[in-house]
């Protein structure tokens, strides 16, 4: 058995990713373009095609705006476009986001090993290496890995990549499909794949559009998330003592929620109530998750979202065509300061909220009774 790995975020995938595999299918890897010795040992072209999905626990952010496994739908979609003209075997596995690490390829291996139930013992031997990353090409051949370059070994002017398809894809949101790449360059698995689960270029448009946010879906470089964590959590329940007696049950929204540590308090004792988290930061929804996954939240429906109380649940096509005829909405204004509004639409509360929404910095958390 021989192995062709093709790591990367898989994104999407291209025309060209599709047509230089059907070389890599059916030409020894030494004929193409760019190739990189290593200790290969076979020469034959690869039976097996190993996708690894790197940043597989990493979402929301213009870095990874597509889920995990929506990646893997249209892996699986290429791949099996893939095998109308070419006979191999294929394989998808999920790799955690590791940040940066010199040791990123070997923990690849380690990683698609362990998933494989050390089925798959990937080596310079018996594997070859897809890549066009400099970086992360280096890494592989510091291992003994022979390289095919994709779009690196290609002559001027270069194929587009798959970051270039997101990056227009992000500017153009739900009509993608007018954008030049789009056209030419996607391939037809992916652009099936936009079109069955058309929510996806939309969440990529949002992510790119949102002009607080930097790349990794956070608000800052600088920010330690874990530090700033912890010294929430150390506090948060002398925080809710200080506003539980304004909340009511129904549906509660705390906006800028950090990794949702108030709403764990919540849900305790509003176990009936529907509980929205909104944060702008990418971190804190992955923290968000590992709570939620860990049962944090007892029997409480509780729903995470990037963005803030404007351009979260708190839009026309959400949480405010369905309240806002309703009353009794209570803002929370660094956990003090109670205002209330009779009518969801009152311009008292509209002028509040732009006001909040201004100063966004200022505000630690927002309630709603809706």
């Amino acid at each position: 058995m021989s192995y062709l790995l093709f790591p990367g975020r898989h994104l999407v995938n291209t025309v060209f990713q599709e047509q230089y595999l059907k070389r890599v299918l059916t030409e020894p890897p030494s004929a193409l373009p760019g190739f990189i010795a290593g200790r290969l040992a076979i020469k034959n072209s690869p039976t097996e095609i190993i996708f690894a999905i790197t940043s597989a626990n990493q979402e929301n952010s213009r870095f990874n705006p597509i889920p995990f496994h929506i990646r893997a739908v249209g892996v699986d979609r290429f791949a099996r476009q893939l095998q109308k003209v070419a006979s191999f075997r294929y394989r998808v596995f999920g790799i955690p986001h590791y940040g940066h690490t010199k040791n990123f390829a070997a923990f690849t291996i380690k990683e698609i090993a362990y998933q494989s139930e050390q089925m798959m013992d990937l080596s310079p031997k018996n594997c070859v290496v897809l890549c066009s990353t400099p970086e992360v090409m280096r890494l592989y051949q510091k291992l003994g890995f022979a390289i095919v370059p994709a779009e690196r070994g290609e002559p001027s002017p270069p194929p587009a990549t798959p970051i270039e398809l997101i990056r227009e894809v992000g500017e153009r949101g739900e009509k993608w499909q007018l954008g030049k790449l789009a056209t030419t360059q996607l391939a037809a698995s992916h652009a099936s794949l936009f079109e069955d689960f058309p929510e996806v270029p939309k969440r990529i448009g949002r992510l790119y559009q949102d002009p607080l946010t930097n790349q990794k879906g956070s608000l800052t470089t600088t920010r330690n998330y874990s530090s700033y964590a912890w010294g929430m959590n150390e506090i948060i329940h002398l925080k809710y003592l200080d506003i539980r007696e304004a909340i009511k049950s129904g549906r509660i929204v705390d906006e800028g929620c950090a990794d949702s540590a108030l709403l764990a308090e919540i849900s305790r004792d509003y176990p009936d109530s529907d509980l929205f988290g909104i944060d702008l930061s990418a971190e804190f929804a992955g923290r968000f998750h590992e709570r939620q996954r860990a049962g944090e939240f007892g029997g409480a429906y509780v729903l995470f979202s990037i963005g803030t109380c404007l351009t979260a649940h708190f839009t026309k096509s959400g949480a405010t065509e369905q309240v806002k005829n309703q009353s009794a909405v209570i803002w929370l204004k660094n956990s003090a300061n109670c205002v209330r509004a009779d009518d969801w639409s009152s311009e008292m509360w509209w002028g509040r909220m732009m006001a909040t929404a201004k100063s966004y910095f200022g505000v630690r958390t927002a309630m709603a009774r809706i």
